[in-house]
């Protein structure tokens, strides 16, 4: 791993293989809320948000009694949750799942479509408990031991609980969207003389909609692919450059850097990082790497930055003593030619 390869992250598995031995719990755990905070609308509100908050603010080491009681909690509340989004999918699709009854001759051209509508909508109701399920055992994973299994679990169910509310959203689409072409056929067929070309409308229209939602289909690899993205820019923002020596003076932790940092720690106001840059220059800091990360001019960006708790440059300030900043890898000194 050079510098290039860091900040390209075009390997960020190898990244993490580069630089797991130098993160803390507390970076770990922050590693997967950052995940988290990424879906967070995802996240269900009320206890389990609650959850994630708590435990970016007790990152360092929370009690093993806390974690029983939040995963207590968690449990109790995922079954009405589950519940809930069954309800709301079914009064969505409630007009589509309407039981087929004996229907007359007028209308019997667009009885494939009502059929597929039905199916559709039994289909969106069973899906839509799964990205509750899965965003809740990715707020579990949390307050399991810190480390890279819990981490990329925590990232792999959240990633999956977007592909399934995705997956969900679709077939209540495409059940109300088949309910109304049948309509339509249905209405059109009064007046036809030949009932057989509306049925074949109907049946062509099925036809080319279920052909259109398999090559549709979400690709099982999709939310692998989508940790694997945001692990990088995660590491970027967590770690920084762990090639670099980390210079930061003392001199540069003046009174007010140090309270601008806290609370926009604390405050999770991150739209306040330039105002540190400002107060860092004041102090007579003249660290490119770690001006620009506060001003989201890196280099090497080629996305708009994003910050989260565990910020390296935060830590930096708030967190000299951090291991992270100690184990850094050391340029190699240049050797003396023999005279």
């Amino acid at each position: 791993m050079n510098e290039i390869d860091w900040w390209k992250g075009h390997r960020p598995n190898q990244m993490l293989d580069f630089v797991e031995n130098r993160l803390t719990p507390r970076r770990w755990r922050l590693l997967s809320t950052a995940y988290l905070r990424r879906r967070w609308d995802l996240v269900p509100e009320g206890v389990f948000r609650n959850a994630v908050e708590f435990l970016e603010r007790n990152a360092e080491a929370p009690r093993a009694s806390f974690a029983k009681e939040w995963i207590e909690r968690l449990t109790v509340a995922v079954a009405k949750l589950v519940q809930q989004a069954i309800d709301e999918t079914e009064k969505l699709v409630q007009s589509a799942a309407m039981e087929l009854i004996e229907t007359p001759a007028t209308t019997a051209p667009a009885l494939p479509l009502f059929v597929a509508a039905g199916q559709y909508a039994s289909l969106a109701v069973s899906l839509a408990g799964r990205p509750v399920e899965l965003a809740v055992q990715a707020v579990q994973c949390l307050f399991e031991q810190p480390g890279r299994d819990a981490t990329l679990r925590t990232a792999q169910q959240i990633e999956d609980a977007l592909v399934a509310r995705a997956n969900c959203a679709r077939a209540v689409s495409t059940a109300l969207r088949l309910k109304l072409q049948g309509d339509e056929i249905a209405d059109a067929a009064v007046g036809a003389k030949n009932k057989r070309i509306e049925l074949a409308k109907a049946e062509e229209i099925v036809r080319r909609t279920r052909e259109q939602d398999d090559n549709r289909l979400i690709e099982d690899d999709l939310a692998e692919r989508a940790v694997r993205k945001a692990l990088a820019r995660f590491l970027h923002e967590l770690v920084g450059n762990p090639l670099s020596d980390y210079a930061f003076k003392d001199s540069w932790r003046t009174e007010t850097v140090i309270g601008l940092a806290r609370g926009i720690e604390e405050d999770r106001a991150f739209d306040r990082m330039p105002l540190l840059a400002d107060a860092l220059l004041d102090a007579d800091c003249d660290s490119e790497a770690v001006l620009r990360h506060l001003r989201g001019t890196e280099k090497h960006a080629t996305e708009k930055s994003i910050h989260v708790r565990g910020c390296w440059v935060l830590d930096r300030i708030l967190r000299p003593d951090d291991p992270l900043f100690g184990t850094a890898v050391q340029p190699k000194a240049k050797r003396k030619k023999k005279t």
